[in-house]
């Protein structure tokens, strides 16, 4: 989508201007520990949990500041807090149990963090591997043991990015497929782990890359989401008439349009990062309205609506108001 590419093309930018300043290596920030903001929870924890998660961004506050939920706003939890860096990403695993993401940018900061979304000790998956000095796009494998994920290396001056998998707690690292995308433009928003391969986008198609190789799976990809229960995947693709976004199985087949992008413009509404819920029937977005040419304000919300329905019956979710950074499961 359009805003996604944006920022995402930002990010790209930082990440090039990161292999001059830190090189391959870099001091992991600091954390807070997790606390609960409401008294209360279950006492035996569900196998799958449906919660929200989000960067918590007030005016002024520097840093990234996580925050989970349930969609009603109930059993709010602080769960990770630093003063220094951001995101733009979260992926969920596909229990919903542990929140993944790779902070940007400077040289304290780690190049991926893993959170449990009740609270609890991040880890730091590459904090043994610094030659990895950055990562993209995150992916959960099926069963959670592991973490796919793109990852930047110096390379002659300039860096490579690569497909790699690792466990969380940084064991295991494993490279799946050197050089996977085509410019240093490209970096993706999440990963889609399939018992076939990694699905990604290397900035033109949708591809599955698995032990060195890779294979087309859908043309005109930008980016890719999977469901929780791992059957649905959510793609924006390019058309003439601009980005869209499609649901289609994990093979690309099935596939059918949710949502058409509209190009910024006054009183224009746009949703972005468009995320599948747990069983794909509904989704979750950023949703930007643009300020009108009478000088009115624009807003931005976290929005939910059935997939079967137009995103214009949407409902606001309340405790993310105004997240950059927002998942579900």
């Amino acid at each position: 989508m359009i805003l996604v590419s944006v920022r995402r093309l930002v990010l790209a930018v930082l990440v090039a201007v990161l292999v001059g300043v830190i090189g391959v290596g870099g001091a992991v920030g600091s954390w807070t520990t997790a606390s609960a903001l409401s008294p209360g929870g279950d006492r035996t924890e569900p196998k799958v949990l449906h919660r929200v998660v989000w960067d918590h961004l007030k005016h002024g506050r520097k840093g990234i500041h996580l925050r989970s939920a349930r969609l009603d706003g109930g059993g709010l939890r602080r769960i990770y807090d630093v003063g220094h860096g951001f995101i733009t990403e979260l992926t969920l695993d596909r229990a919903g149990r542990r929140v993944a993401f790779a902070p940007c940018c400077g040289a304290r900061r780690a190049a991926i963090v893993v959170v449990p979304v009740l609270g609890g000790e991040p880890l730091e998956p590459l904090a043994r591997h610094p030659r990895i000095f950055a990562a993209g796009g995150i992916g959960w494998s099926p069963d959670g043991k592991r973490i796919a994920f793109e990852g930047y290396v110096a390379h002659g001056g300039d860096s490579m990015t690569s497909l790699y998998t690792i466990r969380p707690d940084g064991t295991g690292l494993r490279l799946v497929l050197r050089n996977s995308v085509s410019d240093h433009y490209t970096i993706n928003n999440a990963l889609a782990w399939t018992r076939d391969g990694i699905l990604y986008s290397d900035g033109h198609d949708l591809r599955s890359a698995w032990a060195g190789s890779s294979h087309v799976v859908l043309r005109r990809v930008g980016s890719v989401r999977i469901s929780g229960d791992g059957r649905r995947l959510v793609t924006e693709r390019w058309s003439q008439h601009g980005p869209t976004v499609w649901m289609s199985r994990t093979d690309g087949s099935d596939a059918r349009r949710i949502l058409r992008v509209q190009a910024p413009a006054p009183n224009a509404t746009i949703y972005s990062d468009v995320t599948p819920g747990y069983d794909a029937s509904a989704l979750l977005a950023a949703r930007f309205r643009i300020a009108d040419e009478s000088g009115g304000p624009g807003r931005d919300d976290v929005v939910t609506w059935a997939t079967d329905e137009p995103a214009e019956s949407n409902t606001v979710v309340d405790v993310a108001r105004g997240a950059f950074a927002v998942t579900w499961n």
